[in-house]
């Protein structure tokens, strides 16, 4: 069988195809002569859509590719041979790719300011990460606390012992103020960092130490 025509190399923004089926599998596989649907792979997810043929819409629910072939997933298989008409789920693409896109800006600014490479790219719904691996050997945890974000000036007062944004909170109302100053001590034991920053959402708390530590 000869490899897919991977449509999608050539003409990024095509939304609708006409192929050919060339195999089926009875796990629910069918390969196409030539396909835009984009499979899992560098890190960015598949596209779903469907295939059309006679009166038959069947729906595309995963893609892969094995061996040059893109292989799709469907809830109804077509006939060897049959002609059919592709459509992708563009709203999904467009998202992926301006993931993908931004994912890739990032890692290129990382690497010019702080000399990390770029290890993994992983794309989904809610969110996205990017693995680097940074001169040093450091690794970094980042939390994040959905809500408002806080004074800018106050920021790097909250790994104080006793300090509470809220005046209005006791210890009987919760919290005792001690939390991220525990942090802030074990990250110096580690002679590692943390700090806090205002992201859109919330705020992004980070903790980072030498690989070395991490490992131990």
């Amino acid at each position: 069988m000869q490899p897919t025509n991977r449509l999608y190399y050539d003409h990024a923004y095509l939304t609708a195809f006409d192929a050919r089926v060339v195999a089926v599998r009875p796990d629910g596989w069918a390969a196409l002569d030539c396909s835009a649907f984009y499979p899992t792979s560098g890190g960015q997810p598949y596209d779903t859509g469907t295939l059309q043929w006679g009166d038959v819409t069947a729906h595309v629910t995963d893609v892969e590719v094995q061996d040059g072939i893109v292989w799709h997933k469907l809830d109804a298989l077509p006939p060897q041979d049959m002609p059919v008409h592709g459509c992708i789920d563009w709203p999904r693409r467009l998202d992926h790719m301006q993931q993908h896109a931004g994912d890739h800006m990032i890692a290129g600014a990382a690497w010019q300011l702080y000399g990390a490479v770029t290890i993994g790219l992983h794309l989904g719904q809610t969110e996205s990460t990017i693995d680097m691996d940074l001169p040093g050997g450091r690794t970094r945890l980042t939390v994040f606390n959905a809500g408002e974000g806080l004074p800018e000036d106050e920021l790097p007062k909250i790994w104080e012992k006793f300090y509470r944004t809220d005046r209005a909170r006791t210890r009987e109302a919760g919290g005792t103020g001690i939390g991220l100053s525990l942090v802030r001590a074990i990250a110096d034991t580690l002679h590692g960092d943390c700090g806090a920053e205002n992201v859109p959402g919330g705020i992004a708390f980070w903790f980072d130490i030498p690989d070395e530590m991490s490992r131990n």
